[in-house]
């Protein structure tokens, strides 16, 4: 009783940003425990192919999401939201206003050249309607997210994500079983739950911002999100062109295979990103009051934490296919290794971004992340061809190594240019000893898996 009351007097003791970056965690985590406990019931009720499809589904909306959104609910939100401080709502809802603008265009161009869906994509025509549904109603869901974050407001954040994390998990559930476990049922689930607290957010938000269009904020946003797009598509095709590549080369039951080692040894990620959503305001705060020792000791403290937290994955991957996932799936253990690491490095160079967006060098930010993807592409042909679908692991963490490398490179070459020595800001030592412990423990941990499996 004594030490759950200190826990509740230090709760209530926290600063504002510690008590929302708690909350936020919290549903990150809910929301992807979830998964992680639903991710063996889909794949028992959908037959392999099928779940490759659906994954294959989400590998082209995160390339079509860039365009028809402009990815304008990531950084380029903390920055406006800093300008704009006045009109806060009036900006929400521009932002929305844009976005929707940029999927109507896209949308048209679809229209227009409709019958390359297929061939381009190898997914059915109806499915276009999907991604653009879900694009569309979702941006006002991503933006109010955005808003509340900036502002460390948290109890809304937690009741909406919870709605639609359960809402679109149970109605999937529901739809998959009454449809012999095709991946069209998945999505339509997904899709129709979406587009309802997408309608209902926008309703809610709209009377306070009052429009759509606003010359100077659409100018200012599109200044700086224009710039981003290769960065956004590069980072695409780190997180997804493997899985299209598989898809296309060793067909859909590998994409399955790889989808899964991919889904655990990823399954941190979302801490990762919403522990970025949650203290890249503060960054911004801290930049700007020039506390550099406060932001070198919190980023380090945050390194660590998240090293940690990648290595999990790589212990209780293997465990979790063992007692819940079918034989077939057991080839993919060896993998979550080598993926979990990778998870380390998108962390190190997301931090690095958020340095280079507070000084609005935009370019510098997509010129490391076209490197990083010209790598990929030509290392994944490369190793598929020679080693098969299971090189496509090890592609992904060479690439976020040095996706990492040269962001810090650019870091560098920005904080000279403002006379700020970068190692007031980062702890290259620790970043590079941590990021060494770990790619070193995740090899000998998928050896050791893979030796397993063999002698099995």
């Amino acid at each position: 009783m004594h030490i759950n009351f200190n826990i509740l007097q230090l709760y209530n003791q926290s600063a504002p940003t510690v008590k929302a970056s708690l909350w936020f965690v919290t549903c990150s985590v809910i929301q992807k425990g979830l998964s992680f406990i639903t991710v063996p019931v889909f794949t028992s009720i959908m037959p392999e192919e099928e779940y490759g499809y659906f994954s294959l589904f989400q590998s082209w909306l995160s390339v079509i999401l860039i365009f028809s959104t402009l990815n304008l609910h990531y950084q380029v939100y903390n920055n406006g939201a800093l300008k704009f401080q006045e009109h806060t709502n009036e900006y929400v809802t521009s932002l929305i206003g844009l976005s929707w603008m940029a999927s109507c265009i896209l949308f048209s161009f679809f229209c227009l050249f409709y019958r390359m869906w297929t061939p381009v994509t190898g997914m059915p025509l109806h499915w276009m309607l999907y991604m653009f549904l879900e694009c569309t109603m979702m941006m006002p869901y991503n933006i109010f997210l955005c808003r509340e974050r900036m502002s460390n407001s948290y109890k809304a954040v937690v009741i909406t994500t919870l709605i639609s994390v359960f809402s679109a998990t149970l109605f999937g559930l529901y739809m998959v079983a009454t449809n012999n476990g095709t991946a069209d049922s998945r999505l339509l689930a997904i899709v129709i739950c979406d587009t309802i607290i997408g309608i209902v957010i926008f309703f809610v938000l709209f009377p306070y911002g009052k429009t759509l269009y606003n010359k100077t904020i659409w100018k200012y946003s599109l200044r700086l999100a224009v710039p981003l797009l290769p960065h956004y598509l590069a980072n695409v095709i780190l997180t997804s062109l493997g899985s299209i590549m598989i898809a296309r080369y060793c067909g859909g039951e590998k994409l399955a295979l790889y989808t899964v080692a991919y889904s655990l040894g990823m399954i941190m990620q979302i801490v990762v990103n919403s522990v970025n959503a949650a203290i890249n305001p503060w960054i911004y705060r801290t930049m700007n009051k020039r506390n550099y020792s406060e932001l070198k000791k919190g980023t380090s403290i945050l390194y660590v934490i998240m090293a940690v937290l990648t290595i999990l994955p790589t212990l209780v991957g293997t465990a979790y296919i063992h007692l819940f996932m079918k034989a077939t799936y057991y080839e993919a253990e060896s993998l979550i290794g080598v993926i979990a690491a990778s998870s380390y490095f998108t962390y190190v160079y997301s931090i690095l971004l958020v340095y280079e967006l507070y000084f609005e060098k935009t370019r510098y930010t997509s010129i490391a992340s076209v490197i990083a993807a010209v790598g990929n592409i030509v290392f994944n042909y490369c190793g598929i061809q020679i080693w098969g679908y299971q090189a496509v692991a090890y592609v992904t963490l060479i690439c976020y190594i040095l996706l990492a490398l040269v962001h810090y490179y650019f870091l560098n070459k920005i904080c000279i240019e403002n006379q700020l020595f970068i190692s007031r800001i980062i702890d290259i030592k620790l970043v590079t000893t941590i990021g060494i412990f770990v790619c070193i423990l995740a090899f000998v941990i998928s050896s050791f898996v893979e030796i397993l499996n063999f002698r099995s």
